[in-house]
């Protein structure tokens, strides 16, 4: 019976061992490359919380109460069906609790400081490492370009002053990342306003950062030039000139610019020298009646007893310009002896004077006959004969340029020649002393008041 016992015993204890050795595990543990770095994508829904959607070096220390005990350090594709899921080269079936400790860097999102992202020139934007491109975070170190009131360039490589005109002050303008004044016809405009583009009429950009109409003669039309950035017609000594032509300045004997826009020596008599009054636009000396005056004594009108104004530029009452009336017939009618053609009468007589017409002779004469030959100033004809002839402006042969005149004889002291001699005015008789004319070309003057 002992035996049996013994034997019975024996029995279990083998039968413990077989049932024992079905339930081991003898099968050798898989390699572990103590060298992988985790880039898996990690969805962790276990009992503790893991979501690793990044790529990077994870050193897990994983704290698991499993069947097995699993150091892991991996670089591979972990998937999890337990509680939490994990996508891993190796298929894993854990109802463990994980507790796991992530230490990575991860370039592309998990970050909690500036530090953490450095390494790869970025910073920490929200737990996320974000390019080194804003305002706040520049270049390759990162730099707070807001420190200097400035700003990241659109490359993201520096701090610059601007990149557009929005980050310069009013009147200033980004050009080549720097602020700088508007000054220019495309950004134009005084400290403080806005920035224009200068078109149409004002298409410059004046002294005051104004948009303006020019900033010299040369921006203007000819005929005009730059005044206070204003383009004016050239009508003062300094600049004159018509429309379409040049401007220039006036100098000399011509400083003044004319009516015209042309350079003439006076617009009124104080323009001139003493002894000179300004006619059409020109100097002249004081040698008429209205102008009368020595060069160098101030002009004046001659009136009353002294009506003319003589050779010596005075005021007299000799109506000859040589101031020696060879026969006076009235104070308002004068014989000038001379030897001057018909179109040069008015030279004899003095200024305020003027030769005299027929009529004027016929009426002032007062029966006094002529003692030198002298034109009137009509152009008188001829009609009837030698002996019977007499003068009319309507009606007649015309002498041309040789009308009859006044004659004293066929001859005068002169010299001057008159053909016919003692013709009527309008008929023959009575004998107004009228005579000429063909070949006759010079003759004095009566002169008149």
């Amino acid at each position: 019976m002992h035996c049996w016992t013994t034997n019975r015993f024996m029995a279990v204890v083998v039968a413990c061992l077989l049932l024992t050795a079905g339930c081991l595990d003898f099968s050798l543990p898989e390699k572990v490359d103590s060298d992988d770095m985790d880039a898996d994508a990690d969805t962790d829904t276990d009992t503790d919380t893991d979501t690793d959607t990044d790529t990077d070096t994870d050193t897990d220390t994983d704290t698991d109460t499993d069947t097995d005990t699993d150091t892991d350090t991996d670089t591979d594709t972990d998937t999890d069906t337990d509680t939490d899921t994990e996508t891993d080269t190796d298929t894993e079936t854990d109802t463990d609790t994980e507790t796991d400790t992530d230490t990575g860097n991860d370039t592309g999102t998990s970050c909690e400081s500036d530090t953490d992202c450095a390494e790869y020139g970025m910073w920490c934007d929200d737990g996320d490492c974000e390019p080194c491109n804003v305002d706040q975070h520049c270049g390759d170190d990162c730099e707070d370009c807001t420190s200097a009131n400035n700003v990241c360039d659109v490359d993201g490589s520096q701090c610059v002053a601007c990149t557009d005109g929005a980050d310069c002050t009013l009147g200033n303008w980004c050009n080549a990342n720097t602020c700088v004044p508007c000054d220019t016809p495309d950004y134009c405009g005084p400290e403080g306003q806005a920035c224009v583009s200068c078109t149409g009429h004002a298409p410059f950009c004046g002294p005051d950062r104004t948009c303006v109409d020019c900033l010299d003669d040369g921006d203007c039309t000819l005929g005009n030039w730059c005044e206070n950035n204003d383009c004016v017609p050239c009508d003062t000594a300094d600049h004159c000139g018509p429309e379409g032509q040049e401007c220039v300045a006036c100098t000399g004997d011509t400083p003044i610019c004319g009516p015209g826009r042309e350079c003439v020596a006076c617009l009124v008599d104080s323009d001139c020298t003493l002894g000179n009054w300004c006619n059409a636009n020109a100097c002249v000396p004081c040698d008429t009646a209205d102008h009368c005056g020595p060069e160098g004594q101030e002009c004046v009108a001659c009136s009353g007893s002294t009506p003319v104004c003589g050779s010596d530029r005075t005021c007299n009452s000799d109506l000859c310009e040589d101031g020696e009336a060879e026969q006076v017939f009235s104070s308002n009618m004068m014989g000038c002896a001379g030897s001057v053609t018909w179109d040069n009468r008015n030279t004899l007589c003095a200024s305020g004077s003027v030769s005299c017409t027929a009529l004027q002779w016929v009426e002032g004469r007062n029966g006094m006959a002529p003692t030198h030959n002298y034109w009137t100033d009509d152009d008188l004809r001829y009609n009837g004969t030698s002996s019977a002839c007499w003068v009319s402006t309507t009606e007649g042969d015309s002498c041309g340029s040789r009308p009859m005149r006044v004659c004293v004889d066929t001859s005068d002291p002169e010299g001057n020649q008159c053909n016919w001699i003692n013709c009527g005015y309008g008929a023959s008789t009575p004998n107004e002393y009228f005579g000429g004319c063909a070949g006759n070309t010079t003759a004095g003057t009566l002169c008149c008041l």
